[in-house]
């Protein structure tokens, strides 16, 4: 570890870590069949924030999953805090019929929701056929 602006305990980072993690994209009911181009993320951990992002590459969708849709495979469990949820965010996708700019990592697990924008709704359609895309980044508190 290491003391950060000063000696004191409250100072101490006690752990840095960089790596990788393996992304999937399925649903709360049916997983489908989706082949992503790339499924290598990158993540920071500075204590127990946790820091991540993903780039599909090109993918391919042949059975939509079903129920509500999420990103799978967070490298560390979401801390299950009163009122704690964070947000990841979604950006250079086609990978949605409907708009949707992120969602949230769920809370005692290792998956995020996508939701829909201006909702709450993660029930998203999900496009089939190649030459999908889809790049998120986030941050949370693991557990």
């Amino acid at each position: 570890g290491a003391y950060l602006g000063g000696t004191g305990s409250a100072n101490y980072l006690d752990d840095y870590e960089e790596g990788t993690w393996t992304a999937s994209v399925g649903g709360s009911s049916s997983g489908g069949s989706v082949s992503l181009g790339n499924t290598t993320g990158y993540y920071t951990k500075v204590g127990d924030l946790v820091h991540f992002f993903w780039y599909s590459g090109s993918s391919t969708v042949t059975t939509a999953p079903t129920g509500s849709i999420r990103l799978e495979g967070l490298p560390y469990t979401v801390a299950s805090l009163s009122f704690g949820y964070s947000t990841f965010h979604y950006l250079h996708g086609n990978l949605f019929s409907q708009i949707t700019t992120g969602g949230y990592p769920n809370v005692g697990t290792t998956f995020a929701y996508f939701v829909i924008q201006g909702t709450v709704s993660a029930s998203l359609t999900m496009n089939t056929g190649g030459g999908k895309y889809i790049m998120v980044s986030g941050t949370y508190r693991a557990a």
